[in-house]
């Protein structure tokens, strides 16, 4: 697509046309292409680690390679699904996905007897001194203590937020 602008402009310069309608026209192209190289440049940037450049640094053909090779390893290009069909479509990808999320996620059936047995086990009455510790409010200090707690580059849960968040 720039090499497409640069061959307009260079048209542009050799046509017989008044100097304003030539700059009017290379004005108009000169802000396509900066808008062109932009968004190519800020795709790139949004996707580079900061740790592989300097602040108010433009991608070198280093970020630009490692890049597309980054974006190559995560994309998914077959999976197979649990009969053993292998998909390498973007719609039959996005499909299997659904079908293994709508079976791992569905609705688990009870047996409403069994529950109702486990509900009635001669369980202990929890003491009130303990329940009443249970049910007091958070205070910040617990917060901090377990915030303090917590080592560094490490998620507490299963959604991969660390503490440093």
């Amino acid at each position: 697509m720039e090499s497409f602008y640069y061959a307009a402009i260079y048209d542009i310069l050799q046509e017989p046309a008044t100097y304003t309608q030539k700059i009017t026209t290379l004005k108009k192209l000169e802000a396509k292409i900066v808008r062109l190289n932009s968004t190519f440049h800020q795709r790139i940037v949004l996707d580079t680690e900061e740790h592989d450049k300097t602040i108010g640094e433009n991608p070198s053909l280093y970020h630009i390679l490692k890049t597309r090779k980054r974006q190559n390893n995560r994309t998914i290009k077959r999976i197979s699904d649990e009969h053993c069909e292998v998909h390498s479509t973007s719609t039959a990808i996005i499909k299997a996905f659904k079908m293994f999320f709508n079976e791992k996620f569905k609705p688990i059936q009870i047996d409403v007897i069994k529950a109702k047995q486990l509900l009635d086990c001669d369980l202990r009455p929890l003491q009130i001194e303990k329940n009443a510790v249970l049910e007091a409010p958070i205070t910040l200090n617990e917060i901090r203590n377990a915030i303090a707690k917590g080592k560094s580059n490490k998620a507490p849960g299963n959604e991969g937020i660390g503490l440093e968040f």
